[in-house]
């Protein structure tokens, strides 16, 4: 990797984007401590910035950008590596842990959980999560899904509840009609099986028997224990299974249930939708957090610092007004469909 640059960019040049702001929240105090230390003529260090030919991704210094932000400043002094939008997520999932303001938990839980939830990354040991945010491996193993392996894991996404609690929801059933999938040995799959997953091999443990299978790791345990599955064994607490039998299962659910489908390919997320979203959230939340009007107008009396056009608050007024008002039937609309989601992973997910 080429070695980074230190210049100074326009900030209007750097983009923001939720998956890589390390922080559970933006710190107000901290951002304002900064401000005011810049006005006193402290130096910051430089952001940390990737850039991939066309975009220039933050992966550290969110608090020095938005105290750069509230001085009215157009530029800041940055160090650019050449890297594109994920090596900017795995540098921040590190970020901080030797300087700066230093993290909370949460904020430490907020970047394993971004690696977990990423089908490439989630695939990595405890051990490497750790070493990547720059935890210990255990702390990275209280918040992965347990009891989930090979194909399942990769149905399985990670999110902390309102109590700070790890969840795990799994997907892989969502928007899939169980019928078009076969069953096997009286279970419904809940994936494609893939009997190529057998490959040369004569004996195959629970996890792979699943992605053979198209099955849940414990159905399959399940089928193993009522005799189910011929040649089945189980050995020190774990079951294997011959992969020809497995295979045969898949052949006689597929001649006997309506053809399965070919996979569709999962649609891409869309990151300029996520980052709206994320920046709608984080600028609402910091206007309900601010004092009451008659504070903020008393601020500017005393001061001749940056202030905003007189148009620029028309418009944000209008903004506001209008979200308002059409923002009770989008957040009916936006409820009903993850009740139907919810429903819908119970439903196809035992």
């Amino acid at each position: 990797m080429d070695a980074p640059t230190i210049t100074s960019l326009p900030i209007s040049l750097i983009r923001q984007d939720g998956e890589m702001q390390p922080r559970d929240h933006i710190n107000r105090d901290v951002y304002r401590g900064y401000a005011e230390a810049m006005i006193e003529g402290a130096e910051m260090p430089p952001v940390t910035v990737f850039f991939d030919g066309t975009t220039n991704w933050l992966a550290d210094g969110f608090h020095r950008l938005q105290a750069h932000h509230v001085l009215g400043r157009e530029e800041i002094l940055a160090e650019v590596h050449q890297g594109d939008r994920r090596a900017a997520i795995l540098h921040s999932v590190g970020a901080n842990a030797s300087h700066g303001y230093q993290r909370t938990d949460d904020d430490k839980r907020r970047a394993i959980v971004t690696l977990l939830n990423d089908p490439e990354w989630r695939e990595w040991s405890d051990r490497q999560i750790a070493r990547q945010c720059r935890v210990s491996h255990t702390f990275v193993a209280k918040w992965r899904p347990t009891g989930v392996t090979g194909g399942d894991a990769s149905e399985v996404r990670t999110f902390i509840d309102k109590h700070g609690n790890a969840s795990h929801m799994r997907v892989g059933a969502i928007g899939k009609t169980k019928k078009d999938l076969p069953l096997i040995a009286g279970k419904r799959a809940e994936r494609r099986p893939r009997p190529d997953e057998a490959g040369l091999q004569s004996t195959v443990g629970v996890a792979q028997a699943a992605m053979i299978t198209g099955l849940s790791d414990r159905n399959v345990k399940s089928l193993a224990r009522d005799g189910k599955i011929n040649g089945a064994e189980k050995d020190g607490g774990s079951w294997y299974f011959p992969a020809a039998t497995l295979v045969a299962l898949v052949q006689e659910g597929a001649a006997t249930s309506e053809q399965v489908p070919a996979d569709e390919p999962e649609p891409a997320y869309d990151h300029e939708a996520g980052e709206l979203r994320l920046a709608i959230v984080d600028t609402l939340d910091a206007i309900a957090r601010w004092p009451s009007v008659e504070v903020a107008l008393a601020a500017w009396d005393a001061s001749i610092g940056a202030a905003p056009d007189d148009a620029v608050i028309i418009k944000a007024a209008e903004w506001v007004g209008g979200f308002a008002a059409h923002w009770p039937a989008v957040s009916a609309q936006r409820a009903h469909r993850i009740e139907q989601a919810l429903q819908e992973t119970e439903r196809h997910v035992a």
